[in-house]
């Protein structure tokens, strides 16, 4: 459910796309 948050992370950005 932490997406932006995740984006805004370079180890969860991956998950970004």
């Amino acid at each position: 459910i932490v997406r932006r948050a995740c984006c805004s992370d370079r180890r969860c950005r991956w998950r970004c796309g």
